[in-house]
């Protein structure tokens, strides 16, 4: 996508207009409802709490997943649900207006937040100068309050910090992060236990099996957990790796395919570092190779190595829906497992 019609491209990609417009009206019901109202006026209340119930979770931003324990070792945080037990931050008027109520922020989230912003982006003079850090920090505060079931999880700000660049809108950034969450089905990367983010990283192993086996054969014959590689690239969305063009590249391709664009963007980024992952001779430097990756290709490379066909293939991967239902059943039973095991 020319760097010019980037904005254009993920807003339509998204279907971040149709959202806004459902999200307003969502927002004025919430308003709506909290306000005081005359005791005759009750049945009325009743029908407004049930429609900004039914329309608070349109465009695919709710999320009945299950929970499961904390696992992957990122710093993530919601709200605990008994009130005696929250200390909570203030929220201000700003923040409130952007989800349309006060919500809950607890101050435990809230100091998580406070520690990733000022390391996100450090390095874009564009971001940090142009009042990036102040609104990326009011975006993550709305969306943590706004879903107290998703809370915050480490990576979120690289999501919401791309959108902010990207969009250069709060609302439109916070309103992006929850439709790119629903557009991959990815929540649970970032919730309790990180089923969703497990089981992907079952497919991403099948699928190195297949297109790349001589990288797979030689991350297996060295004890690396692919783990490793897809909770520092898919929860960040690659932000972490990639720099510039060739990141927001990435990010096009990710918007335009969905949760296919992300298996394509990391199948092409190994593909490109195989020669240095088939050199490495322990598994120490395969963590120290994964943990620095260095990305040599142009932006142009990247893209193409993301649909050439002798690696990634340029075909649909179209079990790639099937492969993630198994495979977060898969992760479903053995967390019930662990569980039975725990219990005796």
């Amino acid at each position: 996508v020319p760097p010019g019609f980037r904005k254009a491209a993920w807003s339509h990609c998204l279907g971040l207009e149709a959202a806004a417009a459902e999200e307003s009206v969502a927002r004025a019901l919430r308003v709506a409802s909290s306000a005081p109202r005359a005791t005759s006026a009750a049945m009325d209340d009743a029908c407004v709490s049930r429609a900004t119930s039914d329309t608070s979770t349109s465009a695919g931003l709710g999320d009945d997943a299950p929970r499961a324990p904390q696992a992957c070792g990122s710093s993530r945080s919601t709200s605990p649900p008994d009130e005696e037990e929250v200390e909570e931050a203030e929220m201000s008027a700003d923040e409130v207006a952007m989800i349309g109520s006060s919500g809950r922020l607890s101050r435990r989230i809230n100091e998580l937040i406070e520690a990733d912003v000022p390391r996100t982006f450090s390095a874009v003079q564009s971001f940090q100068q142009s009042g990036g850090p102040q609104q990326l920090r009011r975006v993550l505060r709305t969306l943590a309050a706004g879903d107290p079931d998703l809370g915050y999880c480490q990576s979120m700000n690289f999501l919401a910090a791309m959108f902010l660049i990207v969009l250069e809108d709060e609302s439109a950034a916070h309103l992006a992060v929850r439709l790119l969450l629903g557009k991959l089905e990815a929540r649970r990367w970032y919730m309790d236990g990180m089923q969703q983010l497990r089981a992907d990283t079952f497919v991403l192993e099948d699928l190195l099996r297949e297109r790349l086996p001589a990288v797979h054969a030689a991350l297996h014959s060295k004890g690396f957990d692919v783990l490793f590689v897809s909770s520092k690239w898919f929860m960040c969305l690659f932000a972490t790796v990639l720099r510039g063009e060739a990141l927001a590249r990435a990010w096009d391709v990710v918007l335009c395919d969905g949760i296919e664009g992300v298996f394509r963007v990391a199948l092409a980024m190994i593909s490109l570092g195989a020669p240095a992952i088939l050199e490495a001779s322990s598994h120490d430097d395969l963590m120290f190779l994964f943990q620095d990756w260095q990305l040599s290709a142009s932006p142009e490379e990247l893209v193409a190595a993301a649909y050439d066909p002798r690696a990634v293939g340029r075909a649909p991967l179209d079990d790639l829906a099937e492969r993630r239902r198994k495979a977060a059943l898969r992760v479903c039973r053995r967390d019930r497992a662990d569980e039975m095991l725990r219990g005796h």
